[in-house]
């Protein structure tokens, strides 16, 4: 979660008890919030807070895999937010064990219908949509494969979203998880409608390169170099050559430089993960959580 920067993950199937949340909460209270639901009864959405304040309100979801309990489920789902007048759901996220298209099945075939149609009860009245499907209208991906027999293929988890969520949010991706699973992992990027433009920052130097010689040696020899072309260049300024042009070359070759040291000394992995500052062409964006 923090290496993927992940705000919120729902998992189903995970047999938790009171007793192994509370581990959970001493082990971890202060940077993870875990919240389960044992049995049905307690389906419900949950809020959680996001940017200043504002709440998120999701529910997870783990649907039979038998078709008619499936469609009884969705069917009281619809019936318990109307008799409740639950909170409307920001959006919605499963292991649904049905598809709505028959693209989303390897060999291509449709569900049952009655279950389809129960489902799309639900989710037309709480006015929520496939966020991968509507960013990938044609494509063909799934996130199951039976394990034995046929080793079929199918798209069963997904995230639902509301139309305001669904304009502010990028990045739908189907991917491996880092755990052993037989599911793959299906996140979003979903951006605070009023949160500030926030660029890439600017590049830092580690302080560790202070004390390599080889390394201030040769920013010294910039340096130089840089404060005596910017004399020069002071009494025979052009468009392209002048003190200003020249201070900008000189910092850029510094930062090559630095940067070149610092890779040297950084772990592979970390070297994998941190763009060039000197060519990384980035745009700013708002700020995100997954």
């Amino acid at each position: 979660m923090k290496e993927k920067r992940v705000s919120i993950l729902t998992l189903q199937e995970t047999h938790l008890t009171e007793m192994y949340v509370d581990d959970i909460h001493r082990l971890y209270g202060e940077r993870l919030s875990v919240h389960f639901s044992a049995c049905s009864s307690n389906s419900s959405g949950k809020a959680a807070p996001w940017h200043a304040g504002t709440l998120l309100t999701w529910l997870a979801i783990y649907a039979p895999n038998n078709e008619t309990e499936g469609r009884e489920m969705w069917e009281q789902l619809t019936q318990l937010w109307l008799d409740l007048k639950l909170l409307t759901l920001d959006g919605m996220s499963r292991d649904f064990n049905l598809v709505e298209d028959a693209i989303d099945r390897l060999p291509t075939h449709e569900d049952n219908r009655a279950l389809n149609n129960a489902f799309c009860d639900f989710k037309t009245k709480r006015r929520l949509k496939d966020g991968w499907r509507h960013a990938n209208p044609e494509r063909r991906d799934y996130t199951y494969t039976q394990a034995a027999g046929t080793f079929s293929r199918s798209h069963i988890d997904r995230i639902y979203v509301l139309d305001a969520v669904l304009k502010n949010s990028d990045h739908w991706q189907i991917r491996t998880p880092p755990i052993g699973t037989d599911h793959q992992v299906v996140s979003v990027r979903i951006i605070h409608a009023q949160a500030p433009y926030v660029g890439k920052g600017r590049w830092t130097m580690p302080f560790h390169l202070l004390s390599n010689n080889k390394a201030i040696k040769e920013v010294e020899n910039i340096v130089k170099t840089m404060a005596k072309t910017m004399r020069e260049a002071k009494d025979q300024r052009t468009e392209e050559w002048n003190p200003q042009t020249v201070f900008a070359k000189g910092k850029r070759d510094i930062v090559q430089v630095l940067v070149r040291y610092a890779r040297r000394s950084l772990p592979r992995s970390t070297i994998d993960c941190c763009p060039d500052p000197t060519t990384d062409t980035g745009h700013p964006e708002r700020s995100e959580h997954e």
